[in-house]
């Protein structure tokens, strides 16, 4: 399955380093926030100052802003800032940058106006309960989201999974991408059910960012292939984050349009998505936790091939043909003759992959 990802899109509401150290400039200056469309008119003199206002604009879904610059060479770098700085600008969902000027005394007026990728719009719209900026495209997105998120409950372990498997079972890779305009957004993914990683990414991120749960888009490389992922805090709310990588389009193992998918790569750690994926550590929060890891925190781990066979049998009565058992112990071929006990047929598909340190993930595929 091929895992596309054009563009800029890596969305999240921390502050992180791309390029310059947002989190120490953007300390420098403050702001007060008069109204919901107008940041400051204090006069903006430094390229700190502007990076404060661009992060505000972001931080609270703010349509417009307006700043008054009197450096001229501020002036000459807020024309080029949205393509010096477009990674991070994509942090918040912002896909470009239309700005307006006005003189006024030796001042410049500039009034901001970003342009969001359409799940950030469709966030805001929810946030503020106002639809009248959504496309008709956006308002089905809208209301689709708002049906989807009346199943998400419970923990935020819970919630993760719930998105995780709604858009998994309803959602399939778009290899026809090219001539699908929506291939790379969310009404392709929710609307359509057809999407590539950047439509499965954002969909995650925007149910993620509903439900409550601090989460953030990835961007980097598995296979041969640029690619969008999502990290998430499974503590949102509770204290320290503690952060997992969940890549839904590699979990949704759907190009012979089976039922087969995956929860391989749900909350799992920099150390297991390295062996796959490549990505700037040092723009994202690290991942180095195994609490909540699907397998160890759902207890679909066995420790022995007694336990193993226990486990299986257990999951056996589901009727599914596809199981994933997480192994602390060396599994061999031999070891799993106990299979065809299950099986109509004399084939059993399996595959035993190094997953985590000393540990293996065993796959296997009853026909």
């Amino acid at each position: 399955m091929k895992k596309l990802f054009t563009g800029s899109l890596i969305v999240f509401f921390i502050l992180v380093q791309a390029g310059c150290d947002f989190i120490d400039r953007l300390g420098e200056v403050s702001f007060n926030i008069n109204t919901p469309d107008l940041i400051s008119e204090d006069i903006i003199e430094s390229h700190y100052e502007l990076d404060k206002i661009i992060a505000l604009i972001s931080d609270n879904f703010i349509m417009s802003s307006k700043a008054r610059i009197k450096d001229i060479e501020v002036w000459n770098e807020l024309d080029k800032y949205y393509d010096e700085n477009a990674e991070i600008l994509a942090s918040y969902g912002i896909k470009g940058m239309e700005i307006k000027y006005t003189g006024s005394r030796g001042y410049l007026d500039a009034e901001i106006i970003p342009q969001y990728e359409m799940f950030m719009k469709v966030i805001i719209a929810n946030e503020t309960d106002d639809l009248s900026k959504l496309t008709s495209q956006e308002k089905e997105v809208f209301d689709k989201t708002k049906g989807i998120l009346k199943s998400v409950s419970g923990s935020t372990f819970e919630k993760v999974e719930i998105i995780h498997n709604y858009l998994t079972e309803n959602i399939v890779y778009d290899n026809n991408y090219a001539n699908n305009e929506n291939a790379f957004n969310v009404y392709g993914a929710l609307i359509e059910g057809e999407t590539v990683c950047q439509g499965y990414s954002q969909a995650f991120q925007m149910l993620a960012y509903l439900s409550g749960i601090e989460s953030m888009i990835i961007t980097g490389n598995a296979g041969d292939d640029s690619h969008a992922w999502n990290l998430v805090n499974m503590n949102s709310g509770f204290g320290k984050p503690e952060w997992y990588h969940v890549d839904v389009t590699w979990n949704d193992r759907q190009e012979d349009n089976s039922e087969k998918r995956s929860h391989r790569y749900l909350n799992t750690s920099d150390g297991i998505m390295s062996a796959t994926h490549i990505w700037k550590k040092s723009y994202y929060p690290a991942a180095n936790s195994s609490k909540y890891n699907y397998f160890r925190y759902k207890g679909i781990m066995a420790s022995s091939l007694q336990n193993l066979e226990a486990i299986f049998s257990s999951l056996y009565v589901s009727g599914e043909t596809f199981y994933e058992v997480l192994c602390t112990f060396p599994v061999d071929k031999s070891d799993l003759d106990f299979l065809y006990d299950y099986s109509s047929t004399d084939t059993i598909m399996y595959q035993i992959d190094d997953y985590d340190n000393n540990d293996y993930l065993l796959t296997i595929i009853l026909n």
